[in-house]
């Protein structure tokens, strides 16, 4: 995580770990702890008072995000739209 330049790696081991984000958040809804999830996934949630954004001062690190597609010839005008989203939207 970083906080104006400054960056901190904790290797926390907790009880839950989990691959799906959704888990988190039920999870954290649930009251069973913190996690760190997009803000995408839990504004709604956020706005409802589900959910408490602690440490808003601090933001993850930036990960790299890569879009994997066939394009032999052509590229379907949705996939299209879809890479051009995802382009801008986290650009």
């Amino acid at each position: 995580m970083n906080n104006h330049g400054e960056t901190v790696v904790n290797k926390a081991k907790g009880r839950l770990e989990a691959s799906d984000l959704n888990v988190v958040r039920h999870a954290c809804s649930a009251g069973l702890g913190i996690g760190l999830v997009p803000d995408v996934m839990v504004t709604h949630h956020v706005a409802e008072g589900n959910l408490v954004r602690v440490l808003p001062e601090w933001a993850a690190n930036p990960r790299d995000i890569f879009v994997l597609y066939n394009h032999k010839d052509h590229i379907p005008e949705k996939t299209r739209l879809l890479i051009d989203f995802i382009r801008d939207y986290f650009a």
